[in-house]
């Protein structure tokens, strides 16, 4: 099971301190968000907001932004990570996600 940490977290920063390139974006759309870790070793990013465009739906609508950040996750890792960004999202009432990935290893 992958821990989530919160942005906010003061006890999480040596995780949110491995993942700062990849999230400027939800820093900059001042979004929450969490990392999906095992241990210290951080698997995904999930952001959640407003769509703020209509890009796949209306503007305003509660969205959520998921990114895989380390490619070397075991099959297990990012399966969990997929289980479990999908449950945090919901659990805010996203009623979409978008996902962004620089996976080079697909699962079958």
């Amino acid at each position: 099971m992958l821990k989530a940490c919160a942005h906010d977290d003061p006890e999480a920063k040596a995780v949110l301190d491995k993942v700062s390139k990849y999230t400027q974006q939800a820093q900059a759309m001042k979004l929450p968000y969490w990392v999906l870790a095992r241990d210290t070793d951080p698997v995904g990013i999930v952001a959640v907001g407003k769509e703020p465009v209509q890009l796949l739906a209306s503007p305003g609508t509660p969205m959520a932004m998921m990114r895989l950040v380390e490619t070397a996750s075991s099959e297990e890792d990012i399966a969990d990570f997929a289980a479990e960004a999908l449950a945090l999202a919901k659990g805010k009432g996203v009623e979409y996600e978008w996902q962004r990935s620089q996976m080079k290893k697909q699962l079958p």
